[in-house]
Protein backbone atom coordinates (compact mmCIF):
# COMPACT_ATOMS: atom_id res chain seq x y z
CA UNK A 1 0.00 0.00 0.00
CA UNK A 2 3.25 2.77 0.23
CA UNK A 3 3.29 2.45 -3.30
CA UNK A 4 0.37 5.26 -3.24
CA UNK A 5 1.49 7.38 -0.28
CA UNK A 6 3.85 9.23 -2.16
CA UNK A 7 1.05 10.15 -4.74
CA UNK A 8 -1.68 10.94 -2.26
CA UNK A 9 0.97 13.18 -0.49
CA UNK A 10 1.85 15.33 -3.23
CA UNK A 11 -1.51 15.35 -4.74
CA UNK A 12 -2.57 16.33 -0.98
CA UNK A 13 0.30 18.93 -0.73
CA UNK A 14 -0.29 20.30 -4.53
CA UNK A 15 -4.07 20.93 -3.82
CA UNK A 16 -3.31 22.41 -0.46
CA UNK A 17 -0.69 25.14 -2.10
CA UNK A 18 -3.48 25.95 -4.61
CA UNK A 19 -6.12 26.65 -2.15
CA UNK A 20 -4.15 29.26 -0.19
CA UNK A 21 -2.30 30.84 -3.49
CA UNK A 22 -5.70 30.44 -6.05
CA UNK A 23 -3.14 30.50 -8.76
CA UNK A 24 -0.38 27.96 -10.02
CA UNK A 25 2.82 29.16 -8.69
CA UNK A 26 6.54 27.60 -8.93
CA UNK A 27 5.70 25.21 -5.38
CA UNK A 28 2.81 24.03 -6.57
CA UNK A 29 4.79 23.10 -9.83
CA UNK A 30 7.23 21.55 -8.14
CA UNK A 31 4.85 19.51 -5.97
CA UNK A 32 2.65 18.71 -9.15
CA UNK A 33 6.26 17.30 -10.51
CA UNK A 34 6.72 15.06 -7.69
CA UNK A 35 2.66 14.07 -7.45
CA UNK A 36 3.15 12.89 -11.52
CA UNK A 37 6.32 10.40 -10.93
CA UNK A 38 4.85 8.98 -8.37
CA UNK A 39 2.01 7.64 -10.31
CA UNK A 40 4.33 7.32 -12.89
CA UNK A 41 6.03 4.87 -9.43
CA UNK A 42 2.33 3.13 -9.65
CA UNK A 43 1.98 2.26 -12.70
CA UNK A 44 5.48 0.55 -12.69
CA UNK A 45 4.31 -1.49 -9.68
CA UNK A 46 1.24 -2.36 -11.20
CA UNK A 47 2.02 -3.29 -14.68
CA UNK A 48 5.44 -5.49 -13.46
CA UNK A 49 7.40 -3.28 -14.82
CA UNK A 50 9.96 -3.73 -12.39
CA UNK A 51 14.13 -5.51 -12.40
CA UNK A 52 14.60 -3.00 -16.05
CA UNK A 53 14.97 0.04 -17.53
CA UNK A 54 16.78 1.24 -14.55
CA UNK A 55 14.52 -0.10 -12.23
CA UNK A 56 16.57 -1.82 -9.00
CA UNK A 57 13.61 -3.52 -7.43
CA UNK A 58 12.14 -6.93 -9.10
CA UNK A 59 9.13 -8.36 -7.85
CA UNK A 60 10.91 -10.53 -6.06
CA UNK A 61 13.06 -7.90 -3.79
CA UNK A 62 10.41 -5.06 -4.00
CA UNK A 63 10.28 -3.63 -0.34
CA UNK A 64 8.65 -0.40 0.36
CA UNK A 65 9.16 0.64 3.78
CA UNK A 66 7.53 3.59 5.84
CA UNK A 67 10.65 5.04 6.81
CA UNK A 68 12.15 5.79 3.29
CA UNK A 69 9.11 6.97 2.06
CA UNK A 70 8.32 9.24 4.98
CA UNK A 71 11.89 10.67 4.46
CA UNK A 72 10.95 10.76 0.37
CA UNK A 73 7.87 12.87 1.05
CA UNK A 74 9.71 15.05 4.23
CA UNK A 75 12.57 15.78 2.84
CA UNK A 76 11.26 16.77 -1.13
CA UNK A 77 8.97 19.17 0.74
CA UNK A 78 11.10 20.65 2.90
CA UNK A 79 12.95 21.76 -0.63
CA UNK A 80 9.60 23.17 -2.38
CA UNK A 81 7.91 25.09 0.58
CA UNK A 82 10.55 28.03 0.14
CA UNK A 83 9.77 28.49 -3.46
CA UNK A 84 5.84 29.19 -1.73
CA UNK A 85 7.03 32.40 -0.10
CA UNK A 86 6.90 34.64 -3.40
CA UNK A 87 3.76 36.24 -4.46
CA UNK A 88 4.20 36.99 -7.80
CA UNK A 89 0.98 38.72 -8.14
CA UNK A 90 1.63 40.88 -5.44
CA UNK A 91 4.82 42.48 -6.92
CA UNK A 92 4.33 45.22 -9.15
CA UNK A 93 7.87 45.64 -10.52
CA UNK A 94 11.03 43.80 -11.43
CA UNK A 95 13.56 46.31 -11.17
CA UNK A 96 17.03 45.95 -12.89
CA UNK A 97 20.12 48.40 -11.21
CA UNK A 98 22.39 48.10 -14.34
CA UNK A 99 21.11 47.96 -17.79
CA UNK A 100 24.75 47.83 -18.44
CA UNK A 101 25.51 44.59 -17.06
CA UNK A 102 22.14 42.78 -18.19
CA UNK A 103 22.85 43.40 -21.69
CA UNK A 104 26.59 42.18 -21.40
CA UNK A 105 25.43 39.62 -19.69
CA UNK A 106 22.60 38.77 -22.29
CA UNK A 107 25.16 39.35 -25.09
CA UNK A 108 27.63 37.03 -23.53
CA UNK A 109 24.99 34.12 -23.21
CA UNK A 110 24.40 34.71 -27.03
CA UNK A 111 27.76 34.26 -28.05
CA UNK A 112 28.59 31.16 -25.98
CA UNK A 113 25.23 29.81 -27.91
CA UNK A 114 26.81 30.80 -31.37
CA UNK A 115 29.96 29.26 -30.18
CA UNK A 116 27.72 25.83 -29.67
CA UNK A 117 26.11 25.56 -32.72
CA UNK A 118 29.57 26.10 -34.40
CA UNK A 119 30.42 23.03 -32.36
CA UNK A 120 27.58 20.78 -32.67
CA UNK A 121 25.47 21.21 -36.08
CA UNK A 122 27.26 19.06 -38.43
CA UNK A 123 27.05 16.39 -35.64
CA UNK A 124 23.09 17.37 -35.15
CA UNK A 125 22.86 16.73 -38.65
CA UNK A 126 24.70 13.58 -39.03
CA UNK A 127 22.34 12.12 -36.68
CA UNK A 128 18.91 13.19 -37.88
CA UNK A 129 20.49 11.85 -41.57
CA UNK A 130 21.83 8.71 -39.92
CA UNK A 131 17.89 8.31 -38.15
CA UNK A 132 18.95 5.68 -35.80
CA UNK A 133 18.84 7.48 -32.32
CA UNK A 134 19.36 4.09 -30.60
CA UNK A 135 22.35 3.78 -31.97
CA UNK A 136 23.64 7.19 -31.67
CA UNK A 137 22.52 6.69 -28.10
CA UNK A 138 24.72 3.22 -27.65
CA UNK A 139 27.74 4.86 -29.12
CA UNK A 140 27.36 7.63 -26.23
CA UNK A 141 26.89 5.23 -23.59
CA UNK A 142 29.85 3.43 -25.00
CA UNK A 143 32.24 6.20 -24.18
CA UNK A 144 32.65 6.94 -28.29
CA UNK A 145 33.63 10.75 -28.42
CA UNK A 146 31.55 12.44 -31.28
CA UNK A 147 32.69 15.17 -34.33
CA UNK A 148 31.45 17.75 -31.88
CA UNK A 149 33.82 16.52 -28.77
CA UNK A 150 37.03 16.44 -31.62
CA UNK A 151 35.91 20.04 -32.95
CA UNK A 152 35.86 21.82 -29.56
CA UNK A 153 39.08 19.89 -28.04
CA UNK A 154 40.32 21.63 -31.69
CA UNK A 155 38.88 25.17 -30.91
CA UNK A 156 41.81 27.91 -29.91
CA UNK A 157 42.18 28.35 -25.68
CA UNK A 158 40.12 30.88 -25.46
CA UNK A 159 37.27 29.83 -27.15
CA UNK A 160 37.70 26.46 -25.03
CA UNK A 161 37.10 28.50 -21.98
CA UNK A 162 34.47 30.18 -23.05
CA UNK A 163 32.98 27.00 -23.90
CA UNK A 164 32.66 25.83 -20.57
CA UNK A 165 30.07 28.57 -19.78
CA UNK A 166 27.85 26.61 -22.28
CA UNK A 167 25.84 24.97 -18.67
CA UNK A 168 25.19 28.74 -18.16
CA UNK A 169 22.79 29.47 -21.26
CA UNK A 170 19.27 28.01 -19.33
CA UNK A 171 19.87 31.72 -17.78
CA UNK A 172 19.15 33.27 -21.14
CA UNK A 173 15.39 32.17 -20.12
CA UNK A 174 14.84 34.54 -17.75
CA UNK A 175 16.73 37.30 -19.60
CA UNK A 176 14.30 36.11 -22.36
CA UNK A 177 11.30 36.66 -19.95
CA UNK A 178 12.39 40.03 -18.74
CA UNK A 179 13.38 41.81 -22.03
CA UNK A 180 9.86 40.27 -23.45
CA UNK A 181 7.98 41.79 -20.31
CA UNK A 182 9.98 45.19 -19.47
CA UNK A 183 12.71 46.35 -21.87
CA UNK A 184 11.29 47.77 -25.46
CA UNK A 185 13.41 45.38 -27.74
CA UNK A 186 13.19 44.26 -30.81
CA UNK A 187 11.72 40.35 -31.37
CA UNK A 188 15.13 39.38 -33.08
CA UNK A 189 16.74 40.48 -30.01
CA UNK A 190 14.32 38.46 -28.13
CA UNK A 191 14.25 35.55 -30.44
CA UNK A 192 18.21 35.31 -29.71
CA UNK A 193 18.15 34.87 -26.37
CA UNK A 194 15.58 32.55 -26.63
CA UNK A 195 17.86 31.15 -29.15
CA UNK A 196 20.68 30.94 -26.67
CA UNK A 197 18.33 29.02 -23.78
CA UNK A 198 17.98 26.46 -26.53
CA UNK A 199 21.29 25.51 -26.92
CA UNK A 200 21.77 22.57 -24.12
CA UNK A 201 18.88 21.22 -26.17
CA UNK A 202 20.38 20.72 -28.91
CA UNK A 203 23.41 19.87 -27.59
CA UNK A 204 21.32 16.55 -26.51
CA UNK A 205 20.51 16.02 -29.91
CA UNK A 206 23.91 14.60 -30.69
CA UNK A 207 23.83 12.16 -28.23
CA UNK A 208 19.96 11.28 -28.81
CA UNK A 209 19.40 12.78 -25.48
CA UNK A 210 15.81 13.55 -24.15
CA UNK A 211 16.30 15.06 -20.45
CA UNK A 212 18.17 18.10 -21.99
CA UNK A 213 14.90 18.46 -23.65
CA UNK A 214 12.36 17.82 -20.50
CA UNK A 215 14.93 20.39 -18.48
CA UNK A 216 14.59 23.53 -20.86
CA UNK A 217 10.55 22.62 -20.55
CA UNK A 218 10.94 22.66 -16.99
CA UNK A 219 12.92 25.69 -16.65
CA UNK A 220 10.21 27.19 -19.82
CA UNK A 221 7.79 26.84 -16.86
CA UNK A 222 9.05 27.92 -14.13
CA UNK A 223 10.19 31.34 -16.16
CA UNK A 224 6.77 31.52 -17.26
CA UNK A 225 5.07 31.06 -14.03
CA UNK A 226 7.94 34.22 -12.66
CA UNK A 227 6.76 36.54 -15.50
CA UNK A 228 2.91 35.41 -16.32
CA UNK A 229 1.62 38.81 -14.05
CA UNK A 230 3.28 41.50 -16.64
CA UNK A 231 2.23 39.71 -19.82
CA UNK A 232 0.44 42.31 -21.86
CA UNK A 233 -2.08 40.99 -24.95
CA UNK A 234 1.10 41.74 -27.38
CA UNK A 235 3.63 39.60 -25.77
CA UNK A 236 1.00 36.75 -25.04
CA UNK A 237 0.34 36.82 -28.97
CA UNK A 238 3.95 36.89 -29.63
CA UNK A 239 4.68 33.49 -26.99
CA UNK A 240 1.81 31.52 -28.84
CA UNK A 241 3.47 32.55 -32.33
CA UNK A 242 7.18 30.68 -31.28
CA UNK A 243 5.88 28.57 -28.27
CA UNK A 244 3.11 26.17 -30.30
CA UNK A 245 5.92 25.40 -33.12
CA UNK A 246 8.21 24.85 -30.47
CA UNK A 247 6.27 22.82 -28.37
CA UNK A 248 5.28 20.57 -31.88
CA UNK A 249 8.79 19.73 -32.73
CA UNK A 250 9.71 18.96 -28.90
CA UNK A 251 7.16 16.69 -29.13
CA UNK A 252 7.98 15.50 -32.69
CA UNK A 253 11.44 14.64 -31.65
CA UNK A 254 10.84 13.28 -27.60
CA UNK A 255 8.36 10.72 -29.58
CA UNK A 256 11.00 9.81 -32.23
CA UNK A 257 13.81 8.98 -29.58
CA UNK A 258 11.52 7.11 -27.46
CA UNK A 259 10.41 4.86 -29.77
CA UNK A 260 14.07 4.36 -31.13
CA UNK A 261 15.41 3.20 -27.73
CA UNK A 262 12.36 1.42 -26.54
CA UNK A 263 10.73 0.14 -29.69
CA UNK A 264 12.94 -3.27 -28.93
CA UNK A 265 12.73 -3.71 -25.84
CA UNK A 266 9.92 -6.14 -24.37
CA UNK A 267 7.70 -3.20 -22.21
CA UNK A 268 8.05 -1.41 -25.82
CA UNK A 269 8.31 2.21 -26.05
CA UNK A 270 5.36 3.23 -23.73
CA UNK A 271 6.51 0.73 -21.20
CA UNK A 272 9.92 2.41 -21.04
CA UNK A 273 8.22 6.01 -20.94
CA UNK A 274 6.36 4.78 -17.96
CA UNK A 275 9.87 3.13 -16.15
CA UNK A 276 11.59 6.23 -17.46
CA UNK A 277 9.38 8.42 -15.11
CA UNK A 278 7.99 6.68 -12.28
CA UNK A 279 11.74 4.84 -11.38
CA UNK A 280 13.08 7.99 -8.74
CA UNK A 281 10.94 6.85 -5.48
CA UNK A 282 11.23 3.41 -6.29
CA UNK A 283 15.41 3.77 -6.71
CA UNK A 284 15.13 5.89 -3.31
CA UNK A 285 13.73 3.52 -1.56
CA UNK A 286 16.12 0.60 -2.91
CA UNK A 287 19.06 2.83 -1.86
CA UNK A 288 18.02 3.52 1.45
CA UNK A 289 17.61 -0.30 1.75
CA UNK A 290 20.53 -1.78 0.01
CA UNK A 291 22.91 0.86 -0.09
CA UNK A 292 26.63 0.58 1.47
CA UNK A 293 27.82 3.52 2.82
CA UNK A 294 31.19 2.54 4.21
CA UNK A 295 32.79 4.57 1.52
CA UNK A 296 32.12 8.30 1.22
CA UNK A 297 31.98 10.06 -2.06
CA UNK A 298 31.62 13.21 -2.60
CA UNK A 299 32.01 13.92 -6.63
CA UNK A 300 28.34 14.77 -6.96
CA UNK A 301 27.76 16.65 -4.41
CA UNK A 302 31.16 19.40 -4.66
CA UNK A 303 31.90 18.47 -8.42
CA UNK A 304 33.90 21.73 -8.26
CA UNK A 305 35.92 21.33 -5.83
CA UNK A 306 36.66 17.60 -6.47
CA UNK A 307 37.57 18.49 -10.56
CA UNK A 308 39.94 21.58 -8.95
CA UNK A 309 41.64 20.12 -6.00
CA UNK A 310 41.71 16.43 -6.28
CA UNK A 311 41.52 16.25 -9.98
CA UNK A 312 38.46 13.34 -9.86
CA UNK A 313 35.27 13.90 -11.36
CA UNK A 314 32.06 11.26 -11.11
CA UNK A 315 32.74 9.85 -14.11
CA UNK A 316 36.18 8.69 -12.44
CA UNK A 317 34.21 6.99 -9.48
CA UNK A 318 30.72 5.79 -11.31
CA UNK A 319 32.24 2.24 -11.87
CA UNK A 320 34.25 1.88 -8.50
CA UNK A 321 31.14 2.84 -6.82
CA UNK A 322 28.48 0.60 -8.99
CA UNK A 323 31.28 -2.26 -7.96
CA UNK A 324 31.33 -1.80 -3.99
CA UNK A 325 27.34 -1.45 -4.20
CA UNK A 326 27.10 -4.26 -5.86
CA UNK A 327 24.13 -2.32 -8.43
CA UNK A 328 24.54 -0.10 -11.11
CA UNK A 329 24.50 3.24 -9.48
CA UNK A 330 23.95 5.36 -12.98
CA UNK A 331 19.47 5.03 -12.30
CA UNK A 332 17.04 7.94 -11.38
CA UNK A 333 16.67 7.83 -7.64
CA UNK A 334 15.70 11.63 -7.45
CA UNK A 335 18.48 14.16 -6.05
CA UNK A 336 18.01 12.86 -2.64
CA UNK A 337 18.87 9.56 -3.76
CA UNK A 338 22.12 10.66 -5.21
CA UNK A 339 23.85 12.11 -1.55
CA UNK A 340 22.21 9.33 0.45
CA UNK A 341 24.06 6.58 -1.52
CA UNK A 342 27.05 8.87 -1.84
CA UNK A 343 27.31 10.35 1.27
CA UNK A 344 25.04 8.03 3.52
CA UNK A 345 21.70 9.57 5.45
CA UNK A 346 23.45 12.29 7.64
CA UNK A 347 25.37 13.89 4.09
CA UNK A 348 21.44 13.98 2.92
CA UNK A 349 20.23 15.32 5.76
CA UNK A 350 22.90 18.14 6.26
CA UNK A 351 22.28 18.85 2.58
CA UNK A 352 18.78 19.78 3.12
CA UNK A 353 19.59 21.89 6.08
CA UNK A 354 22.17 23.50 3.74
CA UNK A 355 19.30 23.77 0.72
CA UNK A 356 17.22 25.16 3.08
CA UNK A 357 19.32 27.55 4.28
CA UNK A 358 20.21 29.03 1.42
CA UNK A 359 16.54 29.31 0.04
CA UNK A 360 15.58 30.79 2.99
CA UNK A 361 18.32 33.94 2.94
CA UNK A 362 17.91 34.37 -1.30
CA UNK A 363 14.04 34.46 -0.30
CA UNK A 364 14.55 37.38 2.08
CA UNK A 365 12.02 39.45 0.29
CA UNK A 366 12.32 43.47 1.67
CA UNK A 367 9.64 44.89 -0.41
CA UNK A 368 6.94 42.51 -1.45
CA UNK A 369 6.21 45.36 -3.85
CA UNK A 370 9.14 44.78 -6.16
CA UNK A 371 12.28 42.67 -6.31
CA UNK A 372 15.39 43.17 -8.39
CA UNK A 373 16.07 40.72 -11.25
CA UNK A 374 19.22 39.28 -9.50
CA UNK A 375 17.02 37.77 -6.98
CA UNK A 376 14.39 36.57 -9.50
CA UNK A 377 17.29 34.58 -11.43
CA UNK A 378 18.61 33.38 -8.12
CA UNK A 379 15.03 32.11 -7.10
CA UNK A 380 15.17 30.63 -10.81
CA UNK A 381 18.43 28.63 -10.10
CA UNK A 382 17.79 27.35 -7.10
CA UNK A 383 14.34 26.41 -8.31
CA UNK A 384 16.07 24.37 -10.65
CA UNK A 385 17.48 21.78 -8.25
CA UNK A 386 14.02 20.58 -7.01
CA UNK A 387 12.33 20.62 -10.55
CA UNK A 388 15.58 18.60 -12.26
CA UNK A 389 15.22 16.61 -9.07
CA UNK A 390 12.76 14.44 -10.14
CA UNK A 391 15.83 12.55 -11.92
CA UNK A 392 19.11 13.24 -10.09
CA UNK A 393 20.87 15.94 -8.86
CA UNK A 394 20.90 17.97 -11.73
CA UNK A 395 25.04 19.66 -11.19
CA UNK A 396 26.85 16.87 -11.02
CA UNK A 397 29.43 18.03 -13.35
CA UNK A 398 32.51 20.48 -12.36
CA UNK A 399 30.91 22.86 -15.48
CA UNK A 400 28.07 23.10 -14.20
CA UNK A 401 29.68 24.43 -11.09
CA UNK A 402 31.04 27.12 -12.95
CA UNK A 403 27.36 27.82 -14.17
CA UNK A 404 26.18 28.00 -10.25
CA UNK A 405 29.34 30.72 -10.19
CA UNK A 406 28.16 32.57 -12.42
CA UNK A 407 24.80 32.46 -11.26
CA UNK A 408 25.66 33.73 -8.02
CA UNK A 409 27.60 36.79 -9.65
CA UNK A 410 25.00 37.57 -11.98
CA UNK A 411 22.35 37.27 -9.32
CA UNK A 412 25.18 39.58 -7.14
CA UNK A 413 25.41 41.94 -9.67
CA UNK A 414 21.51 42.68 -11.25
CA UNK A 415 20.27 43.14 -7.60
CA UNK A 416 22.56 45.50 -5.91
CA UNK A 417 23.10 48.70 -7.26
CA UNK A 418 26.79 49.59 -8.28
CA UNK A 419 28.08 52.76 -9.49
CA UNK A 420 28.60 51.85 -12.99
CA UNK A 421 28.78 54.39 -16.03
CA UNK A 422 26.67 53.80 -18.63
Amino acid sequence: MLIYFPFIFFSALTIYLWKKKQYIDVAIFLSAEYALTSFFAILCVKMDLLGAGGILFTRETLELNFVPTLLYCTLITITIIPFSKLDIYKIKNIYNPSQLIFSLFSYFLIAIALLNIYIIIDNIIAVFQEGDFASVRASHYDGEKTAADLKAESLPSILRYLYYFNRSTILALPCFFYSLCFLKKHWIYNCTLLFAALSLPLSGIQNADRTEFIFFAQTLIVSFLLFRPYFQTAQKRFLKRIMIPLCILFILYLSAVTIARFAERETGASGGSIQYAGQNYLNFCYFYEYANNDNVYTTRMFPFVNHMFKDMDYADTKEIQSEQQGFFIGVFASFLGVFLLDTGLIGLLLWILAFYIITHLTFRFDNMNQISLGNLIGYYVLATIPAFGIFYYPYIDYMQGIFLILSVCISILLHYKFKIKE
